[in-house]
């Protein structure tokens, strides 16, 4: 659940609440949130709920690479360190998911500049997640 319209209980809140990994504006530190509540509390969705998300422009949300990087990083960080899924399969379903997310980009941007873009950060992230891997032993 993202964090703009979740009340959590104080005393389900982990501490620090979000990782160190998460700094500044990231994405998906709302989902690392839930999913670590959630192991030890219930959640619940007012799924009627209407909310306004002022989501304010800024040279952060700008920078169309580093997003593209971020978000497969921090994508790979939840599968692995939040859910705990590291079996060939579950690379195999972040790999599918990673190849949607490029086609539907390509084909929203008809191949031009926002998808190179796109990609670019994706190659960085990859390096990224691959670098990290190697750093920590994992083959």
């Amino acid at each position: 659940m993202n964090t703009t319209c979740t009340l959590y209980r104080r005393e389900a809140l982990p501490e620090p609440v979000f990782p160190s990994k998460f700094i500044g504006y990231s994405l998906m530190e709302d989902l690392t949130l839930s999913l670590t509540v959630g192991r030890h509390w219930k959640l619940a969705n007012a799924r009627t709920a209407h909310i306004y998300h002022d989501s304010q422009p800024g040279e952060h949300k700008d920078d169309v690479v580093a997003m593209s990087r971020m978000e497969l990083v921090n994508r790979h960080y939840v599968m692995t360190n939040v859910m705990g899924k590291r079996d060939f399969g579950d690379y195999a379903k972040l790999v599918v998911w990673e190849l949607f997310q490029l086609a539907t980009c390509a084909i929203d941007n008809r191949g031009g500049i926002g998808f190179w873009r796109e990609l670019r950060g994706k190659m960085l992230g990859l390096c990224n997640v691959l670098n990290r891997r190697l750093s920590l032993g994992h083959r």
